[in-house]
């Protein structure tokens, strides 16, 4: 027999209300019934806002779903085109994700739901399978089908009251910018989910994206999903993620990337943070992309900056989106610098899937918002349809310039995508200009024969370059026979607009012997890529086990240049030992920071940032060493990281500990253990007014036994730099000033081989050390003590010699 599980019973003695004031009475009743409320209601299952009803998923594909719920739940999701259910545990985040295979599209637009079950159940519906898009950019991509004022869409009306396609569905994201990645996709202040395109949906919608997913509707005849992640003015490299600025010059070094200020569009990665993560990892058919205008003027910059930021999306999706993106149309506003803007935009299709549709003959001199947006979402569908639909044999693109001959007084100009021929406008290509020896250009006669062009001047005899259309406010005069215009160009590209560029992310470089270490990798302009002689994809992501300490190299290769990096993955044993030889710190003694043990991450340390080496000692290990002090700092120090040494206490007794730190900040806290055991608590640091001022943090009265231990600095609250640790036995309060006084002496000297010492008992440990300081050797000083110093070469020696509050220097002569 079960029971079934009912709420708690809240009863309330209503005479003894009456004592009470009828207000307090509400609060304490309201307290109560909240305290009555099933603790199962706070584990409600959510998912992202890209899920909706009405949606779109990307048909033959592992789609991802992704929401949020109480650490553990087990979140079961259902596809009722199969009604198999796919289970996932929530991670200690809140965030779960798991994968659904949807089936392929059909033509009919059926519709199916989505079951979402944790605590709570949600039920996605009218869900269809199709190709979806991501659409980004600025304003010429986020600009309406309705037009704007003062900037209309040509053919706008009669193309809103034609948009009845029930099968397209529309998303628009919301406006955010954010100094870190967003969780979750801003919701859009007018639609804040996905609508079927219809007159109303699709005139506030991209006029872009409206005429590119309304022709590939009408050629496919599937459900085609279309995700807006605009925003007029944004730069490009506000759309980029932080990992690929650092393959961009301009912005290399320059983070870490979380900017204060996040109110605005052009600030690097806040819109990748506030627009491009949270929908990260949805699975797109492809990526589309209208922008540059705002980055005119730095077309250098840009051949860096624009592929790196679709190398960076790509490795974010996990996927090889294909990217196709529009050429600027022309406008006479931009002081002559977009012909190189146009080259820029050119370059990045040297990346594999990617495609720009030319807009020569769309521009407007004076409208930066050009009206014929209906054959830019024409000229987009074409490359989606030749490149991922099946149609290879559909041109594309208009001509782009290949190569050059000189013939005599005359060049000729060889393009790719000449389609069945070339042809010109009014039958004179007029855009074309030629220069000779003093390379100053004159306008040019043409001639078109077949696929080719010549070129040419009856005034320069010798020529040298060509140029087509290198004017801001150009038209277009070249096309092919299939209607698409040809592309800006010049024959004389400067050198920057072929570099190879690579960036190498690594996960750990130091692992423990049978770990993986992962590296991450974008490179473009490379047409190979290898890691220590062996190929691999041109961006990827591998996962290393090298037995032992390994270096790696790391080779993009191009036409005319290569890029090679190396790095070094350290394997360490994860047997605790102490550094460098193995031989324990004593105690009294100094601790130098950087000789903290060996045996790897959780082992001998923990550090939470381990590609920030330092410049010390042992900087492969990640550790972030350093230099601030001659014998050694670490620096770089995180909340929750820890070092151990291994010492050897010589006597029980109570020890003083002289910590040197340095910050900046307000203050920082650590307690030392030792094996295992807190013998400080916690410990407050005082700022010093910078993290190179190292001042002394005394801890005194810290009881230690005799013998080998393993000493943990926790650092629980850092905000500082470390120094060295020097640790001194208190003198018992017992001890007469005579035995204070007491000296060990040191015999015979000059010597051959041996010392003897006599008054060794208030010493512990000697060291011999060279004139200059070197350390020639340590250890401890036992009963009837000698001194072995055959080793030395004949010469000057210092010995020193450590005890209780004392230290004793000698000078010895080795014959």
């Amino acid at each position: 027999m079960s029971v079934a599980k009912q709420s708690p019973i809240i009863r309330i003695n209503m005479h003894i209300m009456s004592y009470f004031n009828f207000k307090y009475h509400l609060f304490i009743v309201g307290i109560l019934l909240l305290l009555a409320i099933p603790q199962h209601l706070s584990a409600q299952v959510t998912v992202s806002n890209m899920f909706t009803n009405g949606m779109v998923l990307q048909q033959n594909s592992d789609v991802n779903l992704w929401g949020w719920a109480n650490p553990g739940d087990t979140i079961a999701v259902t596809g009722s085109w199969n009604n198999k259910t796919v289970k996932t545990a929530t991670a200690a985040t809140k965030k779960w994700i798991l994968k659904l295979s949807t089936p392929a599209a059909k033509t009919d637009g059926t519709s199916y739901t989505i079951t979402i079950k944790g605590a709570n159940t949600i039920l996605l519906k009218d869900v269809l399978i199709g190709e979806v898009w991501l659409l980004s950019g600025q304003s010429n991509m986020e600009m309406q089908l309705e037009g704007w004022t003062g900037a209309p869409v040509e053919g706008s009306a009669q193309a809103i009251a034609a948009a009845n396609y029930p099968h397209i569905r529309l998303l628009i994201a919301g406006k955010k910018s954010s100094a870190l990645p967003m969780a979750n996709m801003e919701k859009n202040w007018t639609t804040s989910a996905w609508t079927a395109c219809s007159p109303a949906s699709a005139k506030s919608f991209s006029a872009v994206g409206y005429f590119f997913g309304k022709e590939l509707f009408a050629q496919l005849k599937i459900p085609i999903g279309l995700v807006l992640s605009a925003w007029g003015g944004s730069s490009c490299e506000t759309w980029a993620n932080p990992t690929s600025l650092q393959l961009v010059t301009d912005f290399k070094n320059k983070g870490p990337w979380t900017p204060t200020k996040t109110d605005d569009n052009f600030t690097p990665t806040v819109l990748y943070n506030g627009m491009i993560a949270p929908v990260v990892p949805f699975t797109f058919a492809g990526v589309l992309w209208y922008q540059g205008e705002t980055n005119v003027g730095r077309a250098q910059q840009l051949t860096e900056l624009f592929p790196a930021m679709i190398e960076g999306w790509r490795n974010d999706f996990k996927q090889e989106l294909p990217f196709y993106f529009v050429q600027l149309a022309p406008f006479g506003g931009y002081g002559g610098a977009l012909p190189e803007t146009w080259e820029a935009q050119a370059y990045a299709q040297k990346l594999k899937n990617t495609g720009m549709a030319g807009t020569l003959d769309l521009g407007d001199a004076a409208n930066i918002h050009p009206a014929k947006k209906e054959p830019i979402g024409h000229r987009l569908a074409l490359l989606a349809l030749a490149k991922n639909y099946g149609q290879p044999n559909l041109v594309f693109s208009g001509p782009q310039y290949k190569s050059m001959q000189i013939e005599a007084n005359k060049i000729r100009l060889n393009f790719d995508y000449s389609g069945s021929g070339l042809k010109a406008e009014n039958n004179a290509p007029n855009q074309f200009e030629i220069a000779g020896d003093n390379l100053v250009f004159s306008p040019a006669k043409t001639l078109i024969d077949g696929h080719t062009l010549l070129v040419w001047n009856d005034q320069i005899s010798s020529p040298k370059q060509v140029r087509y259309a290198w004017a801001d406010a150009a038209s277009a005069s070249l096309y092919n026979n299939e209607g698409l215009p040809a592309t800006p160009f010049r024959t004389n590209m400067p050198a920057y607009i072929h570099p190879v560029k690579a960036s190498v992310q690594i996960g750990s470089k130091a692992i423990i012997r049978g770990e993986t270490c992962r590296i991450d990798w974008t490179s473009f302009g490379a047409s190979e890529v290898s890691l220590n002689g062996e190929l691999i994809p041109i961006n990827g992501s591998l996962e290393l086990k090298p037995d032992i300490t390994t270096i790696y190299t790391f080779i993009a290769k191009g036409e005319s240049m290569s890029v090679t990096k190396s790095f070094t993955v350290v394997v360490n044993s994860g047997i605790q030992s102490a550094y460098p030889n193995g031989v324990p710190v004593l105690i009294p003694g100094i601790i130098n920071p950087t000789y903290y043990d060996e045996g790897g991450e959780g082992v001998s340390y923990h550090d939470l940032t381990a590609n920030n080496d330092g410049d010390g000692i042992r900087k492969e290990q990640g550790v972030d060493t350093e230099f601030r002090l001659p014998e050694g700092t670490i620096g770089g120090i995180a909340s929750g990281e820890w070092l151990e040494f291994t010492v050897d206490v010589l006597q029980d007794g109570n020890y003083t500990f002289e910590i040197l730190f340095a910050t900046a900040g307000r203050y920082g806290k650590f307690h030392i253990e030792l094996d295992g055991v807190d013998k400080t608590g916690q410990v407050s640091v005082a700022s010093t007014g910078s993290y190179s001022n190292f001042s002394a943090k005394t801890v005194s009265g810290i009881a230690l036994k005799k013998g080998v231990q393993v000493m943990r600095i926790y650092f629980d609250y850092a905000e500082y730099n470390l120094g060295t640790i020097t640790v001194t036995r208190e003198i018992p309060s017992e001890t007469t000033e005579l035995e204070k006084q007491k000296k060990l002496t040191v015999f015979p000297t000059p010597t051959h081989d041996k010392l003897y010492l006599s008054g060794i008992e208030y010493f512990y440990r000697y060291s011999i050390l060279s004139v200059i300081g070197q350390v020639l050797k340590q250890g401890r000083i036992a009963e009837n003590q000698t001194l072995d110093v055959k080793f030395l070469s004949a010469g000057k020696y210092l010995i020193r010699f450590e005890g209780d509050k004392r230290v004793q220097t000698e000078k010895i002569i080795k014959l």
